[in-house]
């Protein structure tokens, strides 16, 4: 299940929303996220990294808060 967040003072404070959908969460993500700082997690607490490139590739990967050391791959996708 993916969590998005509105972030308040760097910590993710208010939950907006809960789909177990990636493309939906990630979808609503971008839509304000300049705007209004938002992070989406996963049920179980880990922060999810997103790289996107020029093609729109995403690459998907989750960690837990403060550690950048240690993430797992968790979905590459080209859509």
């Amino acid at each position: 299940m993916y969590e998005l967040w509105r972030v308040v003072e760097n910590y993710p404070l208010f939950l907006l929303e809960k789909d177990s959908n990636f493309d939906t969460i990630y979808k609503h993500y971008l839509e304000k996220r300049v705007s209004t700082p938002r992070v989406i997690t996963l049920e179980n607490g880990d922060f999810l990294e997103i790289s996107e490139n020029s093609d729109g590739d995403k690459t998907v990967y989750s960690r837990k808060f403060g550690d950048h050391k240690n993430k797992k791959l968790i979905r590459v996708s080209n859509e």
